[in-house]
């Protein structure tokens, strides 16, 4: 019944949004009281994605609720439904502080999915409107993106540091490390590309780092870095060099056509 109920909210036209969005909680409602799984899940998710402009009342209290479930499945969810949440209504939610307060916990679940998940969703929670939500986030991240012992929680921290943006500025040291001593490519990649996303600032500061990443064992991660050294502003000699060696030597194709771009950024800032 309460799928039915959700289902008709999603799918009414706008004059009826908010009497379709009151069903769909009250539906939630009934759907996380099942002792099916997969049902739980399924309650969640009719409450977020595309089409919604933000949470309903009692949504943020319904994932917070959600975050003890004994599914890892079902915690997943909700930490996205909760990062959703806040990053749509940051300023009007009421349970802002606990909100902060589940993601920041989510990140220390025994599962790597739900870190995962929590990772993300402090990428969009850390936000200004929530006091003193950057920073914390900004320290839980940093954290999760050197030390975890998932390489898929690794990338996510460091992939919402980025998202963060001028609110992670002090993370810098953070992704540093990452970019150049993580294990796995990918986490490498996404340290790159967070250090790329603070802007010519944070480049240059990160310059060796991004000039060494041009050397990675993954062409991916090579991408990146020419990517990145391509927004300073006028290069560095050294830079525009490795550059230039990169597009001469690289053996991918996508490695040396990057190079190449970065090469034209910079000869067109200077």
């Amino acid at each position: 019944v309460w799928l039915k109920a959700a289902a008709a909210a999603s799918s009414a036209q706008p004059m009826w949004r908010a009497h379709g969005t009151a069903r769909a909680t009250l539906g939630a409602e009934v759907g996380l009281d099942s002792e099916v799984a997969s049902e739980r899940l399924a309650a969640l998710r009719c409450l977020w994605g595309p089409g919604r402009r933000g949470p309903a009342e009692g949504v943020p209290d319904l994932a917070l609720g959600a975050l003890a479930d004994r599914d890892e499945q079902v915690r997943a969810a909700a930490v996205k439904l909760l990062g959703w949440a806040c990053s749509r209504d940051a300023a009007a939610l009421p349970t802002r502080a606990a909100a902060l307060d589940g993601l920041l916990a989510a990140l220390a679940d025994g599962q790597w999915q739900v870190r995962e998940a929590a990772a993300g969703a402090l990428g969009l929670a850390g936000r200004p409107g929530m006091p003193g939500a950057a920073s914390a986030a900004v320290e839980a991240l940093s954290l999760a993106a050197r030390g975890d012992r998932s390489w898929p929680v690794r990338a996510a921290a460091a992939g919402a540091l980025g998202r963060l943006g001028d609110d992670a500025s002090g993370c810098l040291e953070a992704l540093k490390d990452v970019a150049r001593d993580d294990r796995h490519w990918r986490v490498r990649r996404s340290a790159v590309d967070a250090i790329c996303s603070q802007g010519a600032a944070a480049i240059c500061d990160a310059e060796a780092v991004c000039i060494a990443a041009l050397s990675d064992s993954s062409w991916s991660v090579r991408c990146s870095a020419a990517n990145a050294l391509g927004l300073l502003t006028g290069g560095s000699r050294t830079a525009t060099s490795a550059l230039a060696a990169a597009l001469r030597s690289d053996p991918e194709w996508r490695a040396r056509a990057a190079a190449a771009r970065a090469l034209g950024a910079v000869g067109r800032a200077l």
